[in-house]
């Protein structure tokens, strides 16, 4: 897939703006990254070193700003009167017809939409899918230890969380793999087209869904966002399906891609492993520092107004991606970034992004995570890689191959 993105991108005309100084242009395809040991944060953290300029100019995918500091990266998410998520793709959708909602708004508009998702979505209210998620976990883990080993990614980290996003959300368990394999052409595309291609076929499956909430609704978040009341009105049709949408896209793919970083890691160091299982008191400040180390989002946005990042002007207009775990490898803001600590005091990262499209989803994908670790590690504490390891990289970035033998 990267090859087939590198064609797409590299035959595209390179795009430098007038306003652009070519003392800050890189040499740089954020979908064609070539990731050195399968370590997305190392590999970005050299180009960082490499960078003329903190703020760097790619002429690659219609032409954008790359942040490349962890205060410029927070002020791009905390910041949305100027740094708009109105445009979150690189390069832009183009059109508001396939708006993700409420993603690609800007408060206040966004808030009343995460207002109906974030609640069911807090601590307080996982126990049913915790109890779900523990036993997915079990069962896979049970399953495929006697063999002695497995596909991590295809085996464990496609399965306990979607299970667990599609029994949220009320979805057939038996759709997982067509569903998945739809949210992956949304998050890493070889094309533009490709992404549109992946929501238009998403929204097709869903619609039946959809129709049938509105008419019987369930106990399931589903049902809660298309009979949403919005501003103290119903939810249109139009935005109960981009809001569906949305929440399907994120649910499918970002913890599967976590899981895989997190795994090949703990594969690579038994000293963490064993730390773990010795001090299982330390899982939960574990899951924040992994979390932190192997951060997996990036998204753009427009900016609405001439402004400055770092010193490097900036033009109403232009487009600029922000790469989630730069903050969280800043070494200004996290001492020895490259260091797994899971002693670390309260891991700062901004995996989840910030602001006010900071993820709602957070709280279930970090429990999702330190099941995985409670129930992996004592059933098979050794384990190690064997054979080659797929990294893929787009908005998300994710390892689609994980071969381990125990």
């Amino acid at each position: 897939m990267q090859e087939e993105e590198s064609m797409m991108t590299q035959s595209a005309a390179k795009t430098r703006p007038a306003h652009v100084s070519e003392s800050t242009v890189m040499d740089i395809d954020i979908y064609n990254i070539p990731v050195v040991d399968c370590d997305v944060g190392a590999t970005w953290l050299d180009i960082k070193a490499r960078a003329p300029s903190p703020v760097i100019w790619s002429e690659y995918n219609g032409g954008h700003w790359i942040a490349l500091h962890g205060a410029d990266v927070k002020t791009a998410f905390m910041t949305p009167a100027i740094f708009s998520s109105t445009d979150i793709f690189i390069p832009p959708n183009g059109s508001r017809d396939n708006v993700l909602i409420p993603l690609e708004q800007d408060p206040p508009e966004s808030l009343l939409y995460r207002k109906v998702i974030v609640p069911p979505l807090m601590p307080g209210n996982l126990a049913p899918v915790t109890d779900i998620a523990r036993k997915t976990a079990i069962e896979l883990i049970e399953g495929f230890k006697p063999r002695g080993g497995c596909e991590f990614v295809k085996e464990f980290a496609l399965v306990l969380p979607v299970v667990v996003f599609l029994s949220v959300m009320g979805l057939p368990l038996e759709d997982r793999d067509y569903l998945y394999s739809l949210a992956e052409k949304s998050t890493r595309p070889e094309s533009p087209e490709q992404r549109l291609e992946g929501h238009m076929e998403l929204k097709a499956y869903l619609q039946h869904y959809i129709a049938d909430r509105k008419a019987n609704p369930r106990d399931d978040l589903l049902s809660k966002s298309v009979n949403a009341i919005i501003d103290g009105e119903p939810i249109t049709d139009f935005a109960a399906q981009q809001f569906v949408l949305n929440t399907t896209i994120g649910g499918l793919d970002t913890v599967a891609n976590l899981l895989g970083f997190v795994m090949h890691f703990l594969a690579h160091s038994p000293d963490h492993r064993r730390q773990l299982i010795e001090r299982p008191d330390l899982i939960n400040n574990a899951t924040d520092e992994l979390i932190r180390r192997f951060g997996i989002v990036g998204q753009g946005r427009r900016i609405m107004e001439d402004t400055e990042l770092s010193g490097v002007p900036l033009m109403k207009g232009d487009m600029i991606w922000a790469p989630t775990w730069m903050y969280g490898l800043d070494e200004q803001i996290v001492a020895d970034p490259l260091t797994v600590n899971f002693e670390r005091p309260t891991p700062p990262h901004m995996t989840f992004g910030g602001g006010p499209h900071v993820c709602a989803g957070m709280h279930l994908a970090k429990r999702e995570i330190r099941i995985t670790l409670e129930e992996w590690l004592p059933r098979i504490p050794d384990f190690h890689v064997s054979g080659d390891v797929v990294v893929e990289t787009g908005g998300v970035t994710g390892i689609t191959r994980l071969p381990l033998v125990w």
